[in-house]
């Protein structure tokens, strides 16, 4: 028996990203020049659904306090980030 779980369709995935970097997203000028957009996260998975529709990378966040969790951060840039920017 199967799980029962439906693949979602392109518009409603591109949705869900666009609602998810509306409300964890970063749009900035990297040395404010650079179109870019970054997501920080503790949970790596929806970071890695970004990088594998867009491009870009997914890097480890350092530290600052031994009580804080460990946290990645998605960063896209230049023409790419202009694309994602476009698309939601």
């Amino acid at each position: 028996m199967g799980t029962g779980a439906r693949p979602i369709e392109r518009p409603l995935w591109i949705a869900y990203l666009a609602g998810y970097l509306d409300g964890e997203g970063s749009f900035t000028l990297w040395h404010g020049v650079t179109p870019a957009i970054t997501v920080s996260n503790t949970f790596p998975y929806v970071l890695e659904a970004l990088r594998k529709e867009w491009g870009g990378s997914i890097s480890l966040k350092k530290r600052y306090n031994d009580l804080a969790r460990t946290a990645w951060e998605w960063r896209v840039c230049g023409d790419r980030a202009v694309t994602v920017a476009n698309m939601v």
